[in-house]
């Protein structure tokens, strides 16, 4: 059974009340200043009444330390906390220390860098770090890694990721700099006569118009950003 899934943040948490999802992302992909504290994260927890996956960007060594702070906040008695990682250095601190509370999925930032690895380099990348999921918003993302038999598929329809920055576009400074969270009054659309298609800026990323899923193991299909 395909399960749905919406993303929320900080600044947006009050809306998973009314939400028709089976489970909550909370956190971004794309801007580490939408990053939850570990207080953020449990209130999260208390109002989604549903499951909580944390969902994290790349990361600079200050934001890693947030991050762990959450990881170090969740009881390893109440289940493995999902987390989305798209930094190497997240997987290898969660998948050594925190092996015993966490269940890693890659990503769709990090999905992009890893999709021209070797498969045997892959193969082992997963298996090594008890990585079990994937996300992804391309149906080309889900037929090259669907090889690789332990893998399920989170499936991201609203927008195509096309590339991320860590310089703000909307208040043009570097994320993790004082954050007045202009993003958070929705995309913005940009459209030229010198871009091959319509491009909308979401947190700190471009994307283009999602895209609907093909076939392979997708069993989750997760709405916004």
């Amino acid at each position: 059974m395909t399960k749905t899934g919406i993303t929320l943040n900080p600044r947006t948490l009050a809306s998973c009340r009314g939400a028709r999802a089976d489970m909550v992302y909370f956190g971004s992909e794309f801007c580490q200043n939408l990053l939850p504290t570990p207080a953020q994260f449990k209130r999260a927890r208390a109002l989604a009444g549903r499951p909580v996956a944390l969902a994290t960007p790349l990361l600079t060594g200050n934001a890693l330390a947030a991050v762990e702070a959450v990881l170090r906040a969740h009881p390893a008695g109440q289940g493995r906390l999902e987390v989305v990682a798209n930094d190497f250095g997240l997987i290898h601190l969660a998948a050594g220390k925190y092996a015993d509370r966490v269940s890693l999925s890659v990503g769709r930032v990090l999905a992009g860098y890893l999709k021209s690895s070797p498969n045997p380099f892959l193969a082992k990348f997963f298996r090594e770090h008890g990585i079990s999921r994937l996300e992804a918003d391309r149906p080309e993302t889900v037929e090259r890694f669907s090889r690789f038999g332990r893998l399920s598929f989170s499936y991201h329809a609203a927008y195509t990721c096309a590339g991320v920055t860590r310089f703000c576009p909307w208040e043009k400074l570097w994320t993790g700099e004082r954050c007045r969270y202009s993003c958070q009054r929705g995309a913005r659309k940009l459209e030229s006569r010198l871009l091959p298609e319509t491009l909308y800026l979401v947190n700190a990323a471009y994307f283009t118009a999602g895209v609907k899923p093909g076939g392979g193991r997708i069993d989750r299909l997760v709405g916004a950003l």
